[in-house]
Order: structure tokens, then sequence, then C-alpha cells
């Protein structure tokens, strides 16, 4: 029996947006290995020795996408990693991972870790093509296969989503990417075009940060994933708002969504697939796709797939 350990972005994250990567890896592997042994470890969380043994007895350890690839990597960044973590992490499998942000090339150390940390013996999947860039200057092997969570999203699947405006509208906020004067003015836009509008909370900042603006009358999903998706599954609504994931959800639930880029995560996938993606703060642009009739077509790498 095969045994492969999970490095679960979902698991010790402040952000659902990593239970909807994380699914779609899932799905993926499942797939491919129906009948491995699987270990769970959290990829946000240092490496324990109890999550190492798990490694070492593993065949094939795969990365459940997000933005664990950065310039400078330690036990500091979002996949808090060390050196002596190498002595067992030396097979991991990237699916569908990102780069940390917009940066200079990793430094030296960073290169170095990464290469003792990944497999060597397989092609990586990342999600856009400035990870691709920025993984192959360090020496990962890697081709761009946009995010798992949109490999769903065939042309057949596309063609069946709505054209026209929803009476309701579903929005999200990102907190830590915080513009209060930009973000009021779409909410307040989204009152305006919309019979009922809807707060799906993805982040437990966001909602704080949403409660500064003092706007009354907005509805609100339950925050988890679940509650997203069921709400997603009865609702006649459109998707407008800040969250990748929570865009990609509303996609892959038959919703017309359209995802406002605040950092690189949607503006490289956009650049790389034409995703919905117009900046947050081109309010005339967002109330033109709103009101207009869009029809959307991804161009997704399914050589790289």
């Amino acid at each position: 029996m095969q045994t492969i350990t999970l490095l679960d972005t979902g698991l010790a994250s402040d952000n659902l947006g990593d239970e909807i990567i994380m699914e779609a890896a899932e799905s993926v592997i499942f797939d491919l290995f129906p009948n491995a042994y699987y270990y769970r470890i959290a990829s946000h969380e240092l490496m324990s020795y109890r999550a190492r043994t798990f490694v070492e007895r593993s065949d094939l350890c795969f990365i459940g996408g997000t933005n664990l690839l950065a310039s400078r990597m330690g036990k500091r960044s979002q996949w808090p990693v060390r050196w002596r973590d190498a002595r067992w992490m030396d097979r991991a499998i990237c699916l569908g991972v990102g780069w940390n942000d917009y940066s200079r090339g990793a430094d030296l150390q960073s290169r170095l870790l990464l290469r003792a940390l990944l497999a060597k013996d397989v092609v990586h999947s990342v999600r856009d093509s400035y990870t691709e860039r920025r993984a192959s200057e360090a020496g990962i092997v890697c081709v761009n296969t946009a995010c798992p969570t949109m490999w769903s999203l065939t042309p057949a699947h596309c063609t069946a989503l709505p054209r026209r405006k929803a009476a309701e509208v579903v929005f999200t906020l990102t907190a830590w990417r915080a513009d209060p004067a930009a973000d009021r003015v779409f909410v307040e836009m989204l009152k305006r075009h919309y019979r009922r509008v809807h707060f799906f909370c993805q982040m437990r900042e966001d909602w704080d940060y949403l409660q500064g603006f003092g706007i009354g009358d907005l509805r609100t999903i339950r925050p988890t994933t679940r509650g997203y998706s069921d709400f997603l599954a009865r609702a006649d609504v459109d998707y407008v708002g800040t969250r990748l994931h929570g865009g990609v959800r509303a996609l892959q639930m038959g919703k017309r969504s359209l995802i406002l880029g605040v950092d690189n995560r949607s503006i490289e996938i956009q650049r790389d697939t034409d995703l919905p993606v117009l900046p947050r703060h081109d309010i005339a642009a967002v109330e033109s796709w709103i009101e207009g009739e869009q029809r959307i077509a991804l161009r997704l790498p399914w050589a790289g797939i």
C-alpha cells in the first residue's frame, strides 16, 4: 500500500480560501492514488517530530497549493521550515503552489532550502507564470498549471455560466490589503445595483474591517466553506469581491463572478487564464461589468495540467 503525506494548507489556517484550495488538491490526489493511506500535517506550522515521522514513512508528499513559496524562506515564512526539516522533507511535490508576493528573486539560502525540501525527480505544479519564473530561477523544475481549484472550470462549464446580472450579490473584502475609501465606495456601489447584498467573511479580520464602514442593510453568510457553498447552491446571486477563491468557488457553483484584484494572486492568474478580474479602484469598469452581458471563457493551461 502506498503511503502519502498531505501538507494540508487548510489546517491551522486563518483563511477559508485555503480550505477551498485543499479540497481541489485532495480531489486530484485521491483520484490519482485511490488506494493509498494518507497522513495529514499542517503546512502553516513548524514541523513537529510526529509530522516528520509521517513524512519519513511516506512514499510521496504533496503540498496543497496556496502561497507557500517565497523569496525569503524560513521559520517565519508562510511555510515555516528550517534546515533540519530538510533531513526528512526531501520529497515534497508542489500542486498549484504560488509565490508569496511580488518580490525579488529568492536569496541564496532560500534557493538552497527549497531545493533541499522539494522532490528532485518530478515536475512541480505552480499556479501562474510569475511563480513559474521565480521558482525556475530558484532551480525548481516546474510547469504552470493554474490553481487546481480552476481545473473543473472546463469550456463546457463556463459556457453554462449566466451572462446577465442576478437579482442579488455576494461580496468579500480583504482586510490585510485594506483600502477603506475604495472598499466603502465598492460596497455602496453594490447596494445601488442589487436588490440584496450578502457578505461572506473569508478571514476573521474582514468582518471587523467591514463594520468600520458603518454601512447597514447587509446580509451575512455563515463563515464556513460549507455555509458558503450551501448559500451558493440555493441563491440566485452574482459574486463580486476581492477574494480570489471566494470568486473561484462561486464559478465552481455556476455563478457569474468578478474578482477585484488586490494582490499578485488574482492579477497573475488573470494574465494567464482570462479569469474575470478588474482593478478594485476602477469602479466604472466594475459597474459596466455588472450591468453588461458577460461571457466567461477561460484559457486554462491544459497541456501543463
